[in-house]
């Protein structure tokens, strides 16, 4: 199973391609003046939700990297960071 490394993500990149790519998505607005199409209202909202989940994935695997789950030492954390930080 694989981890996505936020703390070495290129953050100005994932925020610019999710924006593009969320931009390209067609927001179902008619669903907000009341319709009692259900069924299509179903299928747009699925295809809403299903692009949007698209986008952030696609901007991720641009921008952020991977590693293997139990890549990291588990007992490492951002304390024990900085302790290692003030010591050199």
């Amino acid at each position: 199973m694989q981890r996505l490394r936020w703390d070495k993500a290129d953050l100005p990149r994932y925020y610019n391609l999710s924006y593009q790519y969320l931009a390209d998505i067609t927001v179902p607005d008619w669903l907000l003046v009341g319709s009692n199409d259900k069924e299509h209202a179903h299928s747009f909202i699925s295809r809403f939700y299903c692009g949007t989940v698209a986008a952030l994935s696609c901007a991720s695997q641009c921008s952020v990297p991977v590693a293997k789950q139990n890549f990291l030492k588990f007992w490492w954390d951002e304390q024990c960071q900085v302790l290692k930080d003030e010591s050199t």
